[in-house]
């Protein structure tokens, strides 16, 4: 049996046979008596840069930095379209939230910092990095964005803190764990004793699904109003189980006409199986439920002209209206234009 010769060991060896729910209560036992933690040193600077289209990222980054102050880490919170690219080889610690928009695109205000990245050939070696990314599983391209950041840092010589987290549309559980995760790594960092080093795992809840049909639409501006804001009910056809924190998100289908028609257009026979991002069904169903129809990325009408020897613009347009304009009219070439969707 190892000999207890220090205040350090006996410390160690207590906390040591705690669970993580002891370890818990600790935690908070001496942050609500207000004792010092000292002991528990932390870098004294970070840099958190967020890429966000809803506001998403630059809450949790709001978050983030509040909760480095309580541990008396100085934390510089910046959007990516204000970031000084010349600052990246300054930095020691940075770490970024950021969301995937559209077919796997950067959110528009992260565009520079994106492109950046993927043409320097700077080497950031001094740099430690951590991503999270924020995403839509429904969406084939999960947390593109996040993920082509982590490589891309990863090749210019970084060094990776954490490995890359990526959080759904109910991303609150996820970035918590995220930041539980961080402070670890960075009071692990240090030689001090980190008396909560027992990572606490947090359960992620399966997400429940409901179909529902569209009961009432109002419009709550006045008339004479430019600007319109809409209540709508949803009927589910079974009881919506939910709790206080719970975020609901909306998977429409595609207008069934607009699908019909497209079907009709371009001669393809709906009912033939084809398999898209690892999604096996009909092309009807896939039409019907999983393809984006009405809005079509730069990416997805760049990939289209590519694989359909066209000419295309980048421009606001849908994918019947595409399929017209360019007599996209066949089930082969159409099927071809599928794989980019």
């Amino acid at each position: 049996m190892k000999e207890i010769n220090t205040r350090e060991d006996l410390i160690l060896a207590f906390l040591s046979a705690l669970s993580n729910d002891e370890l818990k209560y600790i935690d908070n036992w001496i942050t609500k008596k207000g004792i010092s933690t000292s002991s528990v040193s932390f870098p004294k600077k970070i840099t958190i840069l967020y890429g966000t289209e809803t506001g998403n990222a630059k809450r949790i980054a709001g978050e983030f930095g509040i909760l480095a102050k309580k541990k008396q880490i100085s934390a510089k919170i910046v959007g990516t379209e204000n970031y000084k690219l010349t600052d990246l080889s300054k930095e020691e610690y940075l770490f970024i939230i950021i969301s995937t928009q559209g077919e796997g695109e950067p959110p528009q205000s992260a565009k520079k910092f994106y492109d950046y990245l993927h043409s320097t050939s700077e080497k950031y070696s001094n740099l430690k990095y951590a991503i999270l990314g924020l995403g839509d599983t429904s969406y084939p391209l999960y947390c593109q964005t996040g993920i082509d950041v982590d490589s891309k840092l990863s090749e210019l010589g970084a060094t990776r803190m954490l490995n890359l987290f990526k959080a759904d549309v109910d991303y609150k559980p996820i970035a918590d764990e995220w930041m539980e995760s961080l402070f670890l790594k960075l009071s692990s960092t240090s030689n001090s004793i980190n008396i909560f080093d027992k990572k606490e795992t947090i359960s992620k809840d399966k997400s429940n699904h409901y179909k529902g049909k569209i009961s009432s639409i109002v419009n709550l501006n006045d008339n004479k109003s430019d600007k319109k804001t809409y209540h709508i009910e949803v009927e589910c056809d079974s009881e919506v189980q939910y709790q206080s924190g719970d975020i609901a998100s909306v998977l429409p289908k595609n207008d069934p006409n607009l699908v019909n028609e497209i079907i009709l257009y371009t001669k393809v026979d709906p009912h033939k199986i084809i398999e898209l991002n690892k999604r096996k069904d009909s092309i009807k169903e896939l039409l019907l439920n999983y393809l984006c129809i009405t809005y079509l990325s730069e990416s997805v009408l760049k990939s289209i002209s590519e694989k359909l020897s066209l000419s295309i613009p980048s421009i606001r347009i849908d994918l019947f209206d595409l399929i017209k304009k360019y007599s996209i009219n066949s089930s082969e070439q159409f099927e071809k234009a599928l794989q980019s969707l």
